[in-house]
């Protein structure tokens, strides 16, 4: 349990490497009490499974001697907060890419040796080159771009890349970017990313450390704009409804 300080250093005593692939299951669905509750009061909220979670499990690496931490978060980590899927999620998942970002934060400034593998959607299906797909890495010298976010990337891949982030030092103090991309047909005009392989192995060389610091970053702000111009549209609707709609009923009641 992330949450539980002193189960974790029993869990790490003796490793070299700790691989922390916690996150929320089943989702943890926003409610109207966030407003004025505690994040940290609630044991289900990812304020403290992806951000204490992530301080307790660095706490406890540094305390039993731990050498390396690889930790998988998710592609949409990296988007911007007023990116669309960010505000939804903020929205409707409690602000999971919030504290997502907050947990690498406290990763990437631990002093420990470090790998982040954010994957786009997870499914079970079998590995890129068995299927006739190739798989893209992305890390800092590809700037702010990323990998597409909708073709999803299978369970079998994203494992194997974590395997590798334990023996590749190549790896180290990294953020990848990572998901699947289709070779090129009709149905996506023959456009075929260069920069895909078949496996990993081949995109290893191309991998650069992380050389700027993750910054903080606002999600508060676009979730209330675009909850504040949702209100305004829903009170303009309901405005011209009644504007329309009681005159009618007033003359026709004879008023």
């Amino acid at each position: 349990d992330v949450r539980d300080a002193d189960s974790l250093k029993s869990a790490a005593a003796g490793c070299e490497n700790v691989v922390a692939a916690h996150g929320m299951s089943p989702p943890r669905f926003a409610k109207l009490s966030d407003i004025w509750s505690d994040p940290f009061e609630d044991p289900a909220h990812p304020a403290n499974l992806n951000f204490k979670g992530m301080q307790n499990i660095v706490a406890a690496c540094k305390a039993t001697g731990v050498k390396k931490v690889v930790r998988l978060t998710g592609l949409s980590v990296g988007l911007s907060p007023w990116n669309p899927i960010s505000i939804l999620f903020s929205i409707v998942l409690s602000f999971s890419n919030m504290w997502n970002r907050r947990g690498e934060q406290v990763l990437r400034e631990s002093g420990l040796d470090y790998s982040i593998v954010r994957p786009g959607g997870l499914k079970d299906v079998a590995p890129a080159h068995e299927r006739g797909d190739k798989v893209l890495l992305a890390s800092e010298s590809w700037g702010e771009e990323a990998p597409p976010a909708t073709t999803g990337i299978s369970r079998t891949d994203v494992a194997s890349l974590l395997c590798l982030c334990l023996a590749e030092s190549c790896l180290s103090r990294a953020t990848l970017r990572i998901n699947r991309v289709k070779p090129g047909s009709a149905d996506n005009n023959y456009f075929e990313d260069p920069r895909g392989k078949a496996t990993w192995e081949e995109l290893l060389q191309t991998v650069t450390p992380d050389t700027t610091p993750l910054a903080n970053a606002d999600y508060t702000t676009p979730v209330g704009t675009v909850l504040t111009a949702l209100a305004a549209a829903i009170g303009y609707v309901f405005g011209f409804l009644f504007g329309r709609i009681f005159p009618f009923i007033k003359s026709s009641c004879g008023f």
